[in-house]
């Protein structure tokens, strides 16, 4: 099945019928796993994430008809995700460790997520026992680390180093502009390498 595209949508005219159900149902199948697994990473609780992926496509499916096609599907109900989640987590302060290593399976799209620079760097260590516990060490401190972020730095590497988004379609998501995002990405990034230097330099 391939990307739905903005022009199949409704473009904000029509009443709810077939066509509206068939294309909420073709978004559901082609990005529910997406919205679940940015929710988890979000909430970082599985019951929540789950709560939280069913209010947005209810969302979505009433909003459907009134989207205006300026923007691709999936920026449009990632910021409903995005803005979903910010408010559950001004409700809440307790965070909890997110298992990177269960987050953001392939989905058979044709753009699959992207694996973050400090991820991608890392040396293969199949075939050596001592290499390969010491990469697991990083691992461990790269959640860590990554959980410890600021929320605005935390989501902009997750849109875009592990969900592979753009930096145009971020700043869609987040409503800054690019200049924004590259920024936070930046700053970001150099927050973990600051808290992973020496794990780094480990392994290299």
């Amino acid at each position: 099945m391939g990307v739905t595209t903005t022009g199949e949508l409704p473009s904000g005219q029509g009443e709810r019928g077939p066509r509206h159900d068939a294309l909420f149902c073709r978004l559901v199948a082609e990005y529910r796993t997406r919205v679940w697994h940015l929710a988890y990473q979000m909430l970082h609780d599985r019951d929540e994430a789950d709560d939280a992926c069913q209010e947005v496509f209810y969302r979505v499916f009433r909003q459907l008809s009134r989207f205006r096609g300026d923007s691709h599907p999936y920026t449009w109900i990632y910021r409903i995700t995005v803005n979903y989640c910010t408010d559950i987590m001004r409700k809440r302060s307790r965070r909890q460790l997110v298992p990177l290593e269960e987050t953001y399976p392939s989905t058979g799209e044709s753009d699959p997520p992207a694996r973050g620079a400090v991820v991608a760097d890392l040396p293969s260590t199949m075939g050596n026992p001592e290499e390969a516990a010491g990469q697991q060490e990083l691992v461990l401190a790269l959640k860590e680390a990554l959980d410890k972020l600021p929320d605005h730095y935390r989501l902009s590497i997750i849109l875009r180093d592990i969900q592979g988004l753009a930096y145009k379609d971020i700043a869609r998501i987040l409503g800054v502009p690019v200049g924004t995002v590259m920024s936070r990405l930046y700053y970001g990034k150099k927050k973990l390498r600051k808290m992973l230097g020496h794990l780094l330099d480990d392994v290299e």
